[in-house]
């Protein structure tokens, strides 16, 4: 049995093929080019978004006139030693309230979303969240200091009048502003660590 050949020696069929596979391959290429463009503007999209974790929400266009019943108020404190963020949300607390009736009378908030469904209030507070026990020095007395979680102002948990424990000097500093810690069990860890 033969087969024909062209000019070239090769057999038509193959060409063929071997045109079909060469544009299948260009098709791979130019779609993965698609897609990877695609994939990096995601990437560049969630890398934008991860270095501005806090952007300021603008009010949308359909702004409410007032605070209804049914509009969820979240008050948003953000606690700057470390940078944690507490919200508290309710519908019954601003009731009624205009933009400007939000702002002078919660003068220690900023107003960042007010819509029918949704008002948002932050405000930036100087200390620690309610998630850390902080031992520090108060009045020259070692103690530790947590955060109310309701009124988030802070408290005196326990005192060491009579402490003994003698801290470097970097722990000193430390001391004056606080040094955080998730449990009392850890602050004892601490101090055997710094008598050790």
């Amino acid at each position: 049995m033969s087969t024909k050949h062209d000019r070239n020696g090769v057999v038509p069929g193959a060409k063929r093929i071997l045109a079909s596979g060469l544009m299948l391959f260009s098709m791979g290429i130019a779609c993965g080019i698609l897609a990877g463009g695609s994939f990096l503007q995601q990437e560049m999209k969630e890398t934008a978004e991860s270095e501005n974790p806090v952007q300021q929400e603008e009010p949308s266009a359909e702004m409410a006139a007032a605070v209804r019943e049914t509009t969820v108020v979240e008050w948003i404190t953000a606690f700057s030693l470390c940078g944690h963020e507490c919200v508290v949300s309710d519908t019954e607390s601003a009731v009624g309230m205009t933009t400007t009736e939000l702002q002078n009378t919660y003068r220690d908030y900023e107003l960042r979303l007010f819509t029918g469904e949704k008002v948002k209030l932050k405000r930036e507070v100087q200390g620690w969240c309610p998630e850390h026990f902080v031992l520090m020095k108060d009045d020259g007395v070692l103690c530790v200091m947590k955060t109310d979680a309701e009124t988030m102002l802070p408290y005196k948990v326990t005192s060491f009048p009579n402490a003994s424990v003698v801290f470097p000097q970097e722990e000193q500093e430390n001391l004056e502003i606080g040094i955080p810690f998730d449990s009392l069990a850890e602050i004892d860890m601490y101090f055997e660590g710094v008598d050790s």
